[in-house]
């Protein structure tokens, strides 16, 4: 899951990089990202892997945005971290 969400958000930061080129944006914009771990959805077995991957979702998730933030010019909010219930454990 985190793989998949780090490639498309990389597909998403190589399209941004295209359309902005070296613009840099002022004032108030939409947000960009448009692909959100909210998006993704998990089922696991073990109650440590669950946590294990959502932790890792969070790292991807900021790696993303501070690699957004780079292209667009604007700093983009990472804080504070939010629980995403589509990762449940199923026993």
């Amino acid at each position: 899951m985190t793989e998949s969400y780090l490639s498309l958000r990389r597909l998403e930061n190589e399209i941004l990089r295209e359309l902005l080129g070296d613009k840099i944006l002022l004032g108030e914009m939409d947000n960009p990202i448009k692909v959100s771990i909210s998006q993704f959805y998990g089922i696991e077995i073990n109650d440590f892997a669950v946590t294990v991957a959502k932790t890792a979702l969070w790292i991807a998730e900021s790696q993303m945005l501070a690699e957004t933030a780079e292209i667009v010019h604007k700093d983009l909010d990472f804080l504070p971290l939010k629980t995403y219930t589509n990762i449940e454990t199923n026993y």
